[in-house]
């Protein structure tokens, strides 16, 4: 059984790779694939890593650094959906038109 800040990491993990496919299924046409150009990271945590406890409810609270690039021309603005998927259909926080 995983603990609350665990569970807490892996929903902020599942949320950041939700927006990179939410986006990449926005492609309008575009000869690149969205999902090949786009990419989405974060300095405070590797690819599959543990989020650092400071970004979440039981350290600072505070977000993540996070930097995309490869957005298609056509792009007006991103969504982040952080999801808890160990707490069902639980939505932390949804931040949308992030120009």
């Amino acid at each position: 059984m995983l603990r609350k800040e665990e569970k807490m990491k892996r929903g902020v993990l599942y949320g950041i790779c939700a927006l990179a496919l939410l986006f990449a299924g926005c492609g309008g046409g575009s000869s690149t694939s969205p999902a090949q150009s786009f990419t989405l990271t974060s300095t405070a945590f590797s690819e599959g890593g543990t989020i650092p406890q400071k970004y979440t409810c039981d350290g600072q609270d505070i977000s993540p650094p996070l930097k995309w690039s490869g957005a298609p021309k056509e792009a007006k603005s991103f969504v982040l959906i952080v999801t808890d998927p160990d707490a069902g259909t639980f939505t932390h926080w949804v931040v949308y038109d992030i120009p």
